[in-house]
């Protein structure tokens, strides 16, 4: 229950834009609900675990690319300053990342993740 409010909450804070701490936040939420899973691999038909980790899954995918070039993005920012460069580099990063948010946004609309990972 506590990884489920975490999540609604995260969910909600990214309503706005995906803000780098809240995407963050998000895939360790889901990294732990993975784990939980695999502890509760005793307890609960293989079949379901199977299915809440697939949703789990394409979640922490579609956020997986966003948050690899945040981070990307935020190394080419400080490598570019320490060498004084221009931010060629990170600029180029900061459109993927737009393009990452909007994939993300699509993603949303076709699948909530608040719907989608109900019950989980």
């Amino acid at each position: 229950a506590k990884l489920e409010l975490e999540w609604l909450e995260c969910v909600n804070l990214n309503q706005q834009k995906l803000k780098k701490p809240v995407v963050h936040q998000m895939r360790v939420n889901l990294k732990k609900q993975l784990a939980f899973l695999t502890l509760m691999q005793h307890g609960v038909e293989h079949e379901r675990l199977v299915e809440f980790a697939e949703v789990i899954r394409t979640v922490q995918k579609q956020l997986g690319k966003l948050r690899n070039c945040q981070v990307q993005r935020t190394k080419a920012e400080l490598i570019e300053s320490d060498l004084g460069h221009e931010y060629n580099i990170s600029n180029f990063l900061k459109e993927k990342e737009a393009d990452y948010q909007e994939v993300w946004s699509k993603f949303i609309e076709d699948i909530s993740p608040v719907e989608a990972m109900a019950g989980i």
